[in-house]
């Protein structure tokens, strides 16, 4: 077996011992095919060790060119690859900052509020409030959720994401039900970020509003919804809707909504149609399918 290792070029092309075994093949330099059997005779396992570590030092002619060297051992040349480094994407998030704030939250935006409430699903005032509520959040100890959406300078120096990206990437994540990725053009967050965004808005959001928005509904929420939604839409008894079309029945099956009707523990909720007079409410649901 035989092991295949990447090295830089401007390391053998100033040592005179190994330059008559480069050849150039295009844009890369590589061993010719006929000279790979010779290599772990005429490259010594000590010089190859020897460049990896020095593969940092790059100069002179052939900076950023490659050596591909195939050791055989007994005659077989091995395929694998020593992995190359993560590759740097040069992300202009200042100016991704600048433009997501013209576009949405200036005093006179590009977009005006029915482009906003479609694309993120939410109003305006909403959506800021979230966000100011993680802005502005205090206390004696500071989950670490919170701290990831302070705007302070990194290691090199440089600003960091501001609070409406990583939030504006979480929500639509969440609305659009999409990659993580898929903002990166516009936002410029790479996607391991963007999932941190996405997993520290979550806990941030249950923390700020679990209390009085994720709690059962009292007698008294229900009655208003029954009178909200009779008027509104004129259907009398629906206390909401479920949009099944992006979080489908299979999500439903894990969601406690029902399970207080499943146990027989639900607060009773009547309501009356056309003389008929029903126990409790009911959810519309749309894009459902058996």
């Amino acid at each position: 077996m035989g092991a295949l290792f990447s090295v830089p070029f401007s390391l053998f092309y100033h040592n005179p011992t190994f330059r008559p075994f480069v050849s150039e093949q295009g844009d890369g330099v590589t061993l010719p095919a006929w000279q790979t059997r010779k290599a772990e005779t005429e490259v010594s396992r000590r010089h190859l060790q020897a460049f990896r570590r020095r593969q940092s030092r790059r100069d002179g002619v052939g900076a950023g060119c490659h050596l591909h060297v195939a050791v055989c051992v007994d005659g077989e040349a091995s395929s694998s690859r020593v992995p190359r480094s993560r590759i740097y994407i040069a992300r202009d998030r200042e100016d991704a900052a600048i433009r997501l704030y013209n576009d949405y939250f200036a005093e006179s935006p590009v977009f005006p509020d029915k482009y906003f409430n479609r694309r993120f699903r939410m109003s305006r005032e909403l959506f800021l409030r979230i966000v100011e509520g993680i802005s502005i959040f205090n206390s004696a100890v500071i989950p670490d959720y919170f701290i990831y959406f302070l705007e302070r300078p990194d290691a090199t120096g440089r600003q960091s994401l501001t609070i409406l990206q990583k939030c504006t990437s979480a929500i639509r994540q969440m609305e659009y039900g999409t990659t993580p990725d898929l903002f990166d053009e516009y936002i410029k967050i790479g996607e391991k970020t963007v999932a941190l965004c996405l997993e520290n808005f979550c806990q941030c959001v249950f923390h700020l509003f679990a209390r009085q928005y994720l709690r059962k509904p009292t007698a008294e929420d229900i009655a208003r919804l029954y009178n909200f939604h009779a008027q509104k839409h004129g259907l009398p008894g629906m206390l909401g809707s479920i949009d099944c079309s992006n979080n489908d029945i299979n999500v439903l099956n894990f969601s406690p909504l029902f399970n207080t009707i499943k146990d027989g523990t639900a607060s009773p909720s009547p309501f009356e149609v056309n003389g008929r007079r029903y126990k409790r409410g009911y959810y519309l649901g749309d894009g459902i399918y058996p």
